[in-house]
């Protein structure tokens, strides 16, 4: 059931959606989308894929690369968007631009995961993984195949989830087949989280080291958790209120029980609190709908 009463949610937001030129930029506000604030104003460029830092101080984000397609120019900036850092580094020896998409944080602050699509100017898509050291300035990539490594997300301090379409290249159908998977940035090891090739998205609850995940499809109105730990599953019943198939978990604050879900509507984006508990919806402000990336800061420590 939708709730008008809205609780009060911890943190911020930051997120990418158009200025009045139709440029997109970068945001933060109140986590019900109240008390807008613009960070960036690129006159010809765009900036997308915001991520904040584990501290809730910088940001980090994509902006446009126009020279080139792989990915956008990885940049950082300060929470009020003073300080903004087109980043460099060490690639093989060489001094280059960070550039890449879906740019993460690290949970102790000193690397950012980003992928890279490596073949997109010649109409591919082999995207990899890269981490790039804020302490020593260089980058490493990760994985390096044919398939389509991507939206990295920190497991902890020396393993990413990443989603690819790897077990399934070779399938006529593979741009529907994925599944999600961890690598250890230590010594490359690749584990398989699931197994259906029916993958979704997923919410990472770090304080019993689950996820909550949505299957790419479902007949049945239910998500399910995972342990990471003990391998066990819970089916989760989601109201019919809400489309599961076009709904996304994006963040979940264990101790609110709180998932914050992003739901494709002709218009574009709707962004949910939900809690699992008591199965209450709210409403974040409708006016952020067209957003290209979205993230919520809060702090349970």
């Amino acid at each position: 059931m939708f709730n008008n009463e809205q609780p009060e949610i911890p943190g911020k937001l930051v997120f990418s959606t158009p200025d009045g030129n139709g440029n997109y930029q970068i945001y933060t506000s109140l986590t019900n989308g109240e008390n807008r604030k613009q960070l960036t104003h690129f006159k010809n460029d765009g900036a997308y894929s915001p991520a904040w830092s584990p501290d809730g101080k910088q940001i980090v984000f994509g902006r446009t690369n126009t020279t080139t397609s792989p990915g956008y120019y990885i940049t950082i900036m300060n929470a009020d968007g003073s300080g903004k850092q087109q980043l460099e580094g060490v690639l093989d020896g060489r001094a280059v631009n960070v550039v890449g998409d879906h740019p993460k944080w690290s949970p102790d602050g000193t690397k950012i995961a980003f992928d890279r699509c490596l073949d997109c100017e010649l109409g591919g898509g082999n995207s990899e993984l890269f981490v790039y050291d804020l302490d020593t300035n260089t980058i490493t990539q990760l994985t390096d195949n044919f398939s389509k490594d991507s939206f990295p997300k920190w497991k902890n301090n020396f393993e990413l989830f990443f989603t690819s379409d790897r077990d399934f290249f070779k399938s006529d159908s593979v741009e529907f087949f994925r599944d999600l998977y961890t690598i250890r940035t230590t010594d490359l090891f690749v584990r398989r989280i699931t197994e259906s090739g029916n993958f979704g998205s997923f919410a990472h609850g770090t304080k019993s080291n689950s996820l909550l995940i949505r299957p790419f499809y479902s007949e049945n109105q239910d998500w399910f958790t995972l342990n990471l730990e003990s391998n066990r599953t819970s089916e989760i019943e989601i109201p019919n209120q809400i489309n599961i198939n076009l709904t996304a978990p994006l963040e979940w604050s264990e101790e609110k029980n709180l998932v914050l879900l992003r739901t494709l509507e002709n218009s574009g984006f709707k962004f949910t609190y939900f809690n699992l508990q008591t199965n209450q919806i709210f409403k974040v402000n409708e006016e952020l709908w067209k957003i290209l990336g979205l993230d919520w800061y809060y702090d349970e420590e």
